[in-house]
């Protein structure tokens, strides 16, 4: 009989049937004293770690803000505000004690591009000795930062998603941003994603970041880190529990800063003042109106994307009266947009834009001045501009030309290399190549060494000596202009001893097909004092000093004007221009001015086109690929007749077409304008957002005679807000008062709406949200208690599409129309359709703040940020009609006829003949005249 076993199941505490061995067992207990030994090990050398002195062996005394930012222990922190506050310095120390006290832990540091990693975190980590002092070892191809224990410290470029993605497979355990506004917040918030560990005893540090105020993350920036945590003043937690801390840093906060820094801070204007010396975040924001990722800027080093321009850089704008001159962006913007754009693409004009974009144009034939105008209110033929009218310009009237010099020089020798052209050496001899050495006994073993580096490493050093050549201004242009379109540099004979050095230049002209230019430029080089000799094809110039000063403006491919030059008088640019198209252009025809200019250098291009611009003349540029695919693509300018300085649209040309990327855009202030180009054709365009030199005045007294209106959007955890505003004679609305409290019932509410009224002021409509009107149960509408308490409201009448409708209708207003008179008195040609009294603070830091939504209707405001008062407005707004409009008359009235001290009843200059019928309907007063006199509202 056999029996069964029994089943281990039976008796679930019982060992199991095959239990351990002694031997086995052993084993076991000795693998899991080993672990605690290894753990106990861990913990002391991470006890260790931290008890070094990392800051002290790197030199690095931190400032008391610093010291805070250090010791920080939260998930996320920004450090960041004004300029020169040792921001980076903070970063990047800040990254190498992690890497010192948590072993194997990866520290990634990115900045947008490699070059403005070189400038800044590369450039401190240099100052530290590429912590050599703690055993680091750098990679310079790799721009990597090892360190002994297996910790690495990464330095990396994220300009896109696309260069962040390339991080997709990697981890980080700690993140650190210098100049975070700077980088477009997808581009963060994907790197971001990248924060894990794969051990469990790495752990996860967090994100460091550094920044100033401005730049295409201000706003995502400003709405993570400043406003929720009260500017600094409290921690908060965000939506995924993770801590977050903003710590400001001031100029004042750095006592090693350059005095010489802080002058510099103190001479910005006023807005770049605020943002840089100050660390004021509320100068960089406002409601946006963007260009594709196709649409550049003329800025003053040339053109570039809209995506590129930075706070402070100089950009081309132009004054009511067509001056072009240079002023600096005040504001930048770059976010990522799924949407529609407005977009045309013709002949002369090609633009895509967000919609409420502002155009600078005018009506078709009229003599009216050109001004800002949403693409959506564009007359049904529009003009609009393409050059400039008016270029100063330098008017000196002589140049001085010298031997160019302070090339880069190579790079700060490391160990094992020369110390003098910094190649590798294996026998030095006094840390220099053999070469070098000889080089330096031969110059008599000069001690100063680095000006025995710079004339060895510097060719351009040893002829600095030479005389420096002085021209006529336009003389000197016109030989460029032949230069560029059909010069080259003379070298002597690769046979000989000092073969392809460069000893003149020369200019290719036959003289069998060309004579004419021929004697031109013989008279030329005669009048400049030149010696020549001419073959019949060419002349040669022996000039080793213009040889080298003519070799900086490229070869063939790489051709440009350099920009002291573009910045020359009008007179002398035309000669410039003149040369150029006589060398390698053509004219059209006999008595035209209209030309074409051909060149193989984008870069030329695009110099000539700007050429034509600051000539007050239209120039586009267009590709002509050849036939022989081992040819150049041909850049052809195309210049139109010196009148054609507009060009004309119709609305019905203008498209509306689904859009996802990055849009951009700046600000240039006084006069919002900025030349924008979009395959290869340029022309004025606008910038409107709030503005407070602009759209905010001191109170004045108003016309009891004007209509008054409410607007009024309902809260009570959420703020409750009221606006009153008064329209003019010509639709202009003034805001002179506001309401905007949380925690008031709606009884109260009305009651303190009729307290704030004076007894003489008489509101017409008092136009409030629609949801006022809603039903809770037996409960009254709370329209119905405002009316009990003697507060008869009309609904705003929101529907499908009218926020879109409304935010358009505000940036109609925000815009700029002709002087009212306040305005007038004060010298302004134009002042926008709105006006907000200085008391009235909560409605301009909305609008100041309010972005774009990024769910949702893009071409809505983001409804998670304030928006409350700015709803009221936008109530207001929508249902006052059509919005102002203003006949002009050729003569303005005297000031004796339009008195200033009442705002009298004309606000515009209007002609004799009656308005048109749907004209500012809304002023019409069914109630009957209105007391006369003003109210002076506080």
């Amino acid at each position: 009989m056999h029996s069964t076993p029994k089943s281990s199941a039976s008796k679930p505490n019982s060992e199991p049937e095959h239990s351990e061995s002694p031997l086995l067992r052993a084993k076991l207990d000795k693998l899991r004293q080993l672990k605690a030994l290894q753990a106990e090990a861990q913990r002391r050398e991470s006890e260790r770690l931290r008890g070094i002195d990392v800051f002290g062996m790197l030199g690095y005394t931190p400032t008391p803000k610093q010291k805070i930012f250090h010791d920080s222990t939260e998930f996320d922190v920004l450090f960041g505000g004004s300029a020169g506050g040792g921001k980076t310095v903070s970063l990047i120390t800040e990254g190498i004690r992690a890497c010192v006290r948590h072993p194997g832990i990866r520290v990634g540091a990115f900045r947008r591009t490699y070059g403005e990693l070189k400038e800044s975190l590369l450039a401190e980590l240099s100052n530290f000795g590429f912590a050599g002092a703690l055993g680091a070892s750098w990679n310079g191809t790799e721009y990597e930062l090892r360190f002994p224990n297996g910790s690495l410290l990464m330095f990396r470029y994220a300009e896109s998603v696309k260069d962040a993605s390339r991080r997709q497979g990697g981890q980080y355990q700690l993140l650190i941003f210098d100049e975070r506004t700077l980088t477009p917040p997808d581009v963060c918030s994907f790197l971001e994603s990248r924060l894990r560990s794969g051990r469990s005893d790495i752990p996860v540090l967090g994100i460091r970041s550094g920044t100033n105020p401005g730049g295409p993350g201000h706003g995502a920036v400003k709405m993570r880190y400043i406003k929720p945590t009260n500017y600094g003043q409290n921690v908060i937690q965000d939506e995924r529990g993770r801590s977050v801390r903003f710590i400001s840093s001031k100029l004042s906060d750095n006592p090693h800063v350059n005095p010489e820094y802080a002058a510099d801070l103190q001479a910005l204007p006023e807005k770049l003042r605020a943002a840089f010396l100050d660390g004021d975040w509320d100068t960089f924001a406002g409601m946006m109106f963007c260009y594709d990722d196709k649409t550049e800027l003329l800025t003053a080093s040339g053109w570039k994307p809209v995506s590129d321009v930075q706070v402070g850089e100089l950009v081309a704008t132009l004054s009511p009266t067509g001056e072009m001159t240079f002023q600096a962006a005040t504001r930048v913007w770059q976010f990522p947009y799924v949407g529609d754009m407005r977009i045309h693409e013709g002949r002369a004009l090609d633009f895509s834009v967000t919609p409420g974009h502002r155009m600078y144009a005018r009506r078709y034939r009229s003599d009216a001045p050109f001004g800002h105008v949403a693409i959506e209110d564009l007359h049904s033929s529009s003009e609009h501009l393409r050059t400039a009218q008016h270029w100063s310009g330098d008017q000196s009237s002589t140049i001085t030309i010298r031997v160019p010099g302070d090339p880069v020089l190579p790079e700060p020798a490391q160990e094992g290399c020369c110390t003098i052209c910094a190649k590798p050496v294996t026998i030095p001899r006094r840390g220099m190549c053999e070469p070098c050495y000889r080089s330096w006994r031969r110059a008599g073993a000069p001690q100063d060494m680095e000006a025995f580096r710079d004339l060895r490493c510097n060719p351009n050093a040893r002829y600095a000596h030479r005389p420096a050549y002085t021209f006529e201004k336009g003389d000197w242009c016109e030989l460029l202009g032949w230069y560029l379109s059909e010069g080259f540099t003379t070298t002597a004979s690769k046979r000989s001893r000092y073969g392809g050095r460069i000893y003149g230049f020369g200019i290719a002209q036959v003289e069998a097909v060309n004579g004419a230019k021929v004697a031109r430029i013989k008279a030329l080089l005669d009048r400049m004092g030149l010696s020549c000799s001419y073959d019949g094809h060419r002349f040669r110039v022996a000039s080793r000093t213009l040889g080298l000063h003519f070799a900086q403006y490229g070869r063939h491919l790489d051709k440009f004007i350099p920009r002291e030059l573009l910045n020359s008088s009008r007179e002398h640019l035309q000669r410039l221009f003149d040369a150029l198209i006589d060398g390698d252009g053509c004219r059209h025809r006999e008595g035209s001015d209209a030309s074409v200019y051909v060149t193989v250098s984008p870069q030329l291009a695009d110099d000539v086109q700007e050429l034509c611009i600051r000539l007050g003349r239209v120039a586009a540029i267009s590709t002509v690929s050849p036939k022989n695919p081992d040819h150049h693509l041909i850049y052809r300018v195309s210049v139109y007749k010196s009148d054609h300085d507009r060009s004309v649209l119709r609305r019905d040309q203008i498209r509306t077409e689904p859009y996802s990327g990055v849009v951009s855009c700046v600000t240039v202030e006084p006069h919002h304008t900025v030349l924008v180009r979009r395959s290869g054709k340029a022309m004025w365009s606008g910038n409107s957002e709030i503005s407070r030199d602009r759209h905010v005045i001191d109170p004045i007294a108003l016309p009891a005679s004007w209509k008054r209106y409410n607007g009024i959007d309902w809260g009570f955890s959420a703020p409750w807000a009221v606006l009153w505003a008064a329209v003019d004679e010509d639709g202009r609305v003034w805001v002179y008062r506001e309401l905007y409290q949380r925690g008031v019932g709606e009884a109260e509410q009305a009651r303190q709406i009729l307290a704030a009224e004076t007894s003489s002021e008489q509101v017409s409509v008092r136009f409030a949200d629609d949801a006022m009107w809603a039903t809770r149960g037996d409960a009254k509408a709370i329209a119905a208690v405002y009316a009990d308490n003697g507060v008869h409201l009309t609904a705003a009448g929101k529907g499908a599409g009218s926020r879109v409708t409304g935010w358009q209708r505000v940036r109609s207003y925000l815009a700029e129309a002709p002087a009212c008179p306040h305005h007038r008195a004060q010298g302004w040609e134009t002042c926008p359709k709105i006006h907000i009294f200085s008391t009235v603070t909560e409605l301009y830091r909305e609008l100041s703040d309010l972005p774009h939504a990024t769910k949702g209707d893009p071409e809505d405001a983001d409804t998670t940020a304030d928006d409350h008062i700015s709803d009221a407005l936008r109530y207001l707004l929508t249902n006052l009609g059509v919005g102002p409009e203003f006949l002009i008359v050729d003569k303005p009235p005297s000031q004796a006829e339009a008195p200033m001290q009442a705002l009298g009843a004309s606000m515009a200059y209007r002609p004799a003949e009656p308005a048109p019928d749907d004209a500012a309907w809304w002023l019409d007063d069914d109630d009957g005249p209105r007391p006369g006199g003003t109210v002076q509202v506080e």
